[in-house]
């Protein structure tokens, strides 16, 4: 079996749908250790227009000031998907 990897950013051409132009609907779910919320992100997420973001408490400080690798590959200030956001 291989594994596709997605480069952050694509399927955004401008023939997408018109849902993915617009600005994007945020929710946030929050659970105690073992409740369940790994699985539900897992769920969510085999929709390609949803993207889990993991625990965002650690981005600053391991992602940007540690410049941790994003799952494309990067490092997460020069991630196509997390780079603009500096």
């Amino acid at each position: 079996m291989t594994r596709q990897r997605h480069e952050p950013g694509a399927g955004l051409q401008a023939n997408a749908p018109q849902f993915m132009r617009e600005k994007p609907d945020v929710l946030v779910f929050t659970g105690a250790g073992r409740s369940g919320t790994t699985i539900l992100e897992m769920l969510l997420t085999t929709r390609y227009w949803v993207v889990a973001v993991g625990e965002l408490c650690w981005l600053w400080k391991s992602g940007v000031s540690e410049r941790s690798i994003c799952t494309c590959s990067r490092p997460v200030p020069d991630c196509q998907f997390w780079g603009p956001c500096w």
